[in-house]
């Protein structure tokens, strides 16, 4: 194909070519350091003269034959590129040969494209030119298969040292790549082309001639590093296994056994080597650098690390630098003896890496020349992944014994409590977590700093045990060397994973040896169980040791889990606290009588766990409550934890014990973050900028309106300003200051409100589950259990109705209290279960602060109301004042009489949409006087006020409810009803915290009807249902056109669909992706997890987790990624950027040449689809997860390429409409909270 002007000039102009003067259509190079020699390009003629008359003769290439020296191709100017290259590079022309014919085996010849020689003529480097991409792909994959045109030439012309396979472009950019073989010295004794093959490692090097480091005849290869490893594809496994017997087969090594070992001590190498970052430098490689000595003196360095971190065998070994350390006083010649003596020793004498039997310096060498091949052939490869790979798996096979699991028995916390406590935290998840975050250690290390009888410890190994037998976690993206451990741990060692991540504490020398049985009895002795004080000093302690030996300052933070019933009231307990001054901050307010030893477990507590690790653990109730030493624990609470949960215990708890109890859910927060709250609130007090902290904005007048009953900023400010406001001087926050400081109040008044600032700045953001055990009778039925005292039968008692503590199998039941719980420390809420409504509440923990007006101590109150936080430039009345309320009623449904009338009845069925016209049941006059429901009229507006709180709908029709509503009807010459359901829409979460009851979470009548609203005059109520309504109506009119686009979609993939004959598995047009990506280099919008993949195929969000370390699973533009759990959710995406995804998101790699992403992702995002996902799940499954192999089994319809094009563009169209729609949609959303800020 003849090349044209404009394309020819694209490839030289770059290259430096420009116009001869002197001369039409002719273009020129001259390369001033090799004396004037230039290049021309003739457009008259069509020619490249490389060797043109006006070059000395001395000083100019050499071609052979003429075929590269025209426009009739591009490979041509590929050559013409290369050669620009090494000339630019130094090498001279009259080193450099274009065509030279070799023969190529069976009678047939060869044109070697560029052949470059030393200044002696000796042959040095042979470069093959191909086209970029896939005649250059073609070409190398012919040489990994046969050597291909290269080695053909090689073999006739042995004194050359280097093969390089070479192709260029001039696109946006001039590229260049290269893949070059190092000739090695015993290939100039074999036979033919096909023994050289067989010599051949079958590795390229992609640098270390046109690099700038790289000089003319000194090529170096620069160091492997972790980033440039290759993935190891299937194919692989049997092509690297064949190489291996190929060197042992040419190398004369018999022994098959010994090698295997030998082998295997090469993947210890290997793979410890492998954890490292993309940029790090590998160890297990051949530099060009290296001697044989020194690359096994790497070898033996890494074996040593590798046994030990994979097997904890240290083998007895000195590293070079700790010899010559040890020799430092020697002088040189006696140093060098002995290091020579040392490197013989330990290297020529039965070496760990011995294929042949190392007696001498002849065996070394004939080892090391084997070692050298396998580690060559080896070190491209990566061999760490999170998948399986048969070819590895075949060394690393671990058969271990069983232990012995029994029941322990009981003491102190009953046994439902530890069960409960250790099923309320998502163990299961957060092994997750950290298997796809690729830690080095996937379980989580667990602390019981007061063990006791072991109970917590033992409960903790079953569960996490059973967790690992059930294989829920999935170890896709695991570390080659966690998947190993699963399997030992799911094997004959159970509990193994124990020894070193739970660690138990106890004083009572008793209580530990009763703790180490009870784990023996349990399944694992291993678990580090220390006869130590709880509260002993970390680094000074004598008998702390393992990760309780760690300091940094006050804090240890090496657990990721704290579980503990520490023990409370010991009378003047401060005398055994060793070094008590310098490990606590409470110390100093302690008094040689001090009982409060449970205030010091608190901030032990803090120091053990490690930031975002969790804690559970049961403490007196005073905790909450008293002052003293305890408001500071509750300063260290509130500063260094998230309260997840507060579980509020009664009486018949625990056996014998007359002090109230309760237990703390608790996830560590950063140090930092109270640091940067006190800075803010410093920083207001100068300022009086009301800015947004920790992410709440306007937060100073939030914390103004929420703690004193909507005072405004402005008065709240002038408390300090001297001049207080009308308000302020009415308010109780000034009057209690005045009196308590007297007229001088305002430096006590900035102290203690900055106090309480940086309470509420703390605990506004947090909503907590509050749990009550209740009291009495409800107490047992809650609990499931009771103690006994009489004789013979004293000790624990199952109820026969069971516990609502917790469910044996179901974690999420929302029927059980540990499911609300769970779901709190995964950041969900859990709608209530009626039969929970008793036990179960939601709040703000800022609401159960009692924040007070002059005396602040950090209390809180379990038993506090909640209120409203709306703030209004209008007065705010309550509810009551404005409307008459109704409650509804249930006439009794076994009478047939009153049900099936004219008088429609309400549920929470008929009042989802804005305007009620009618309802699904209907109830008889009879049924209605029946009962204490009233015939609510026209424009009512009904309120769900009973177990599901906030739905609220205005009536277009007379209407009953049943008694889960509370029903308004308004006062004309104060507020419309329009006006008043915008305003319980937007109030319902307020109006939800006022819940409470005996049976199900409602508001009574009495608490809404004390409920604020804002109450602007009739004008205005006006003008705002105007705007909303407004609003609501382009919202209608946008849900219309949206239906009918999906529609469109729906109609375009059915009509793809009819024609069956065209369907084919979506395995024959996609592909899981193999490829990894380093976490590092992922961030919140790049890493996709199964969190951030939203619902209903709406696309993603920002990832509020990111891996820190380790490799996940890599995605690129085009990929379509699924998520693998609960495939109901609907969960795809296709990607429009790069980046990593968790093992929990399937990612389909769709072959283009086949099939266009666009297309195939409609299918795979369609509910056909994920109905069939469905289907091939099972049943009693809890967390449904796709089947892999049967996602690929989906038939789709597959038109040819444009058709498919087409599709997929009609189909985008009105995706992009639809994304159009919906962003005005959330647009208006906004809109419509904007006017009721701005009218309110």
């Amino acid at each position: 194909m003849q090349l044209y002007t404009d394309a020819v000039k694209n490839w030289i102009i770059p290259m430096g070519f420009t116009p001869q003067n002197g001369k039409n259509g002719i273009y020129s190079k001259t390369y001033d350091f090799h004396n004037g020699y230039a290049i021309f390009v003739d457009f008259n003629s069509g020619k490249i003269i490389y060797d043109s008359e006006e070059n000395p003769k001395q000083n100019t290439l050499k071609v052979w034959e003429k075929t590269t020296c025209n426009f009739s191709q591009t490979e041509n100017f590929v050559v013409l590129e290369c050669v620009d290259r090494l000339l630019s590079k130094g090498y001279a022309p009259a080193c450099i040969e274009l065509e030279k014919t070799y023969p190529s085996g069976r009678g047939h010849s060869g044109r070697l494209d560029i052949l470059v020689k030393t200044m002696a003529g000796v042959p040095f480097l042979m470069i093959e030119c191909k086209t970029w991409g896939e005649e250059y792909e073609k070409e190398k994959a012919r040489m990994s298969k046969n050597g291909g045109q290269l080695f053909s030439y090689y073999s006739s012309d042995r004194d050359t040292e280097y093969l390089c396979l070479y192709t260029s472009h001039m696109n946006s950019k001039r590229e260049y790549d290269n893949a070059v073989i190092d000739v090695e010295d015993r290939w100039k004794s074999l036979s033919g082309v096909k023994e050289i093959y067989d010599h051949w490692n079958k590795n390229f090097k992609d640098n270390g001639i046109f690099d700038s480091y790289a000089a003319p005849y000194h090529i170096k290869h620069r160091a492997l590093t972790y980033g440039e490893l290759k993935t190891l594809q299937e194919q692989d496994g049997g092509k690297i296994f064949n190489q291996i017997m190929e060197i042992l087969r040419h190398n004369a090594i018999s022994d098959k056994p010994n090698a295997f070992n030998k082998l295997l001590n090469l993947f210890v190498c290997k793979i410890v080597d492998e954890n490292k970052d993309p940029e790090d430098e590998l160890a297990f490689q051949w530099l060009e650098s290296d001697t044989d000595e020194s690359l096994q003196l790497r070898l033996n360095d890494l074996y040593k690390e590798g046994m030990w971190r994979f097997l904890e065998i240290d083998i007895i070994d000195y590293k070079q630098e700790e010899v010559l350390q040890r020799l430092a006083a020697l002088d040189s010649d006696t140093r060098q003896w002995v290091m020579e003596m040392y490197t013989n020793t330990r290297l020529k004498k039965s070496p760990n890496f011995a294929f042949v039997e190392v007696q001498d310096e002849r065996t070394f060498e004939l080892n090391a020349k084997v070692v050298r091949e396998i580690v060559e052939l080896l070190q491209v490869y990566q061999f760490r992944y999170a998948q399986k790979h048969e070819f590895l798996g075949n060394f690393f096979e671990l058969l271990l014994n069983t232990s012995m699991k029994q029941e322990a028995g009981q003491y102190f916390t009953p046994v439902p409590i530890t069960h409960f406590i250790l099923a309320s935290l998502p163990l299961r998840e957060l092994i997750q977590k950290r298997v796809d975050a690729r830690l080095a250690e996937p379980l989580p290390t667990v602390i019981d700093y007061a063990c006791g009888s072991g109970h917590f410890l033992t409960e903790y190994m079953s569960q996490m045990q059973a967790i690992i037998d059930s294989g829920v976690i999935d170890l896709q993206g695991a570390s080659p060397d966690v998947r190993k451990q699963f399997q030992v741990w799911q094997g004959f060692i159970k509990f193994q994973w124990a020894r070193n991540t739970v660690y138990g504490i106890d004083l009572d020398n008793r209580l530990v040896k009763t703790t180490k049985v009870s784990a023996f009895f349990n399944g694992d002795g291993e678990a580090t169980v220390v006869w130590a004080n709880g509260l002993d000093h970390f680094t000074k302690s004598k008998t702390y040791r393992g990760k309780l030996n760690h300091a940094n300052g006050k804090n240890n933070g090496q657990f990721d889990i704290l579980i503990s019933n520490p023990p409370y009231s010991v009378d003047a307990f401060k005398g055994t606290v060793a070094y008590g001054e310098e490990s606590f901050e409470l110390y100093p307010y302690l008094s040689d009588n001090s009982s409060e030893i449970e205030c010091l477990f608190v901030e032990r507590m803090k120091q053990l766990v490690k930031v975002g690790g969790w804690a559970a653990v049961i403490l007196p109730s005073s905790i909450l409550t008293n002052g003293g030493i305890y408001a500071r624990t509750r300063e260290i609470l509130l500063k260094y934890f998230y309260i997840k949960a507060i579980v509020e215990l009664g009486a018949g708890t625990f056996m014998k014990t007359g002090t109230n109890t309760i237990i703390l859910f608790l996830e560590r927060r950063s140090d930092n973050d109270y640091k940067a709250a006190i800075q803010e609130i410093n920083h207001f007090f100068v300022t009086n900028a009301d800015v947004a902290v920790m992410g709440m904005e306007h937060a100073f007048s939030t914390y103004a309106a929420c703690v004193y009953d909507e005072l405004a900023l402005d008065d709240y400010l002038s408390l300090f300003s001297g001049t207080p406001t009308e308000t302020m001087r009415g308010h109780e926050l000034y009057s209690d200051y005045r009196k308590t400081f007297g007229e001088n109040y305002i430096e006590e008044a900035i102290r203690i409100e900055k106090e309480k600032l940086l309470c509420f700045l703390l605990t506004y953001p947090q909503d907590i589950v509050l749990i009550k055990t209740g009291r009495g009778k409800g107490e047992k039925q809650f609990l499931g259990y009771e103690f006994s005292e009489r004789r013979g039968h004293e000790g624990l008692h199952w109820l026969p109705g069971g516990t609502k503590l917790y469910d044996e199998t179901d974690r999420l039941s929302p029927k059980k209290a540990n499911g609300y719980i769970y779901r709190a420390f995964l950041g969900e809420k859990m709608d209530i279960d009626p039969s929970m409504a008793e036990n179960i509440f939601y709040g703000r923990l800022s609401q159960f602060i009692e924040f007070g007006t002059d005396k602040f101590n950090q209390s809180i109150n379990l038993g506090k109301r909640l209120k409203s936080f709306l703030q209004s430039k209008y007065p705010l009345v309550p509810l009551g004042n404005v409307v008459e309320i109704f409650n509804g009623g249930t006439p009794d449904t076994s009478v047939s009489e009153y049900w099936g009338g004219n008088i429609c009845w309400a549920t929470l069925a008929d009042t989802k949409e804005k305007y009620l016209y009618t309802t699904e049941r209907t109830i008889t006059e009879a049924g209605l006087n029946s009962c204490n429901a009233t015939l609510m009229p026209v424009n009512s507006v009904l309120f769900s006020s009973r177990a599901t709180i906030g739905d609220v709908s205005i009536t277009r029709v007379p209407v009953a409810t049943n008694q889960g509503y509370k029903n308004f009807v308004c006062k004309e010459d104060f507020l419309h009803y329009e006006y008043l359901y915008y305003i319980l829409k937007y109030e319902a979460k307020a109006i939800e915290s006022l819940a409470n009851g005996m049976t199900y979470p409602e508001i009574s009548k009495e608490k809404i009807a004390q409920f604020k609203i804002p109450l602007p005059p009739l004008e205005i109520q006006h003008k705002i249902i105007d705007e909303l309504q407004r609003i609501e109506s382009e919202e209608q009119i946008l849900q219309t056109e949206i239906a009918n686009v999906r529609e469109e979609i729906a109609e375009i993939i059915a009509h793809c669909g009819q024609n069956e004959d065209n369907h084919v598995k979506l395995k024959t047009i996609t592909a899981y992706s193999n490829e990894k990506v380093n976490a590092q280099s992922l961030d919140r919008d790049t890493y996709i997890g199964v969190d951030n993949l939203l619902p209903y195929v709406a696309g993603k969000r920002e990832s509020e987790f990111v891996p820190a370390s380790g490799t996940v699973t890599a995605y690129h533009p085009g990929n379509i990624l699924l998520s693998n759990i609960r495939p109901y959710l609907k969960k795809a995406w296709l990607a429009d950027n790069h980046g990593g995804s968790s093992g929990d998101v399937l990612v389909l790699v769709v072959d283009e040449e086949k099939a266009v992403p666009e297309y195939v992702f409609s299918f795979v995002s369609s509910d056909a689809f994920f109905d069939y996902e469905m289907q091939n799940i099972g049943s009693n499954v809890k967390m449904p997860r796709a089947d892999k192999k049967k996602v690929l089994d989906y038939l789709i319809p597959l038109p040819p390429i444009q058709e498919q094009q087409r599709l997929a563009g009609e189909i985008a169209r009105r995706k992009a409409n639809i994304l159009r729609l919906n962003t005005r949609l959330e647009a208006l959303k906004d809109m419509k909270e904007t006017v009721m800020k701005k009218s309110l």
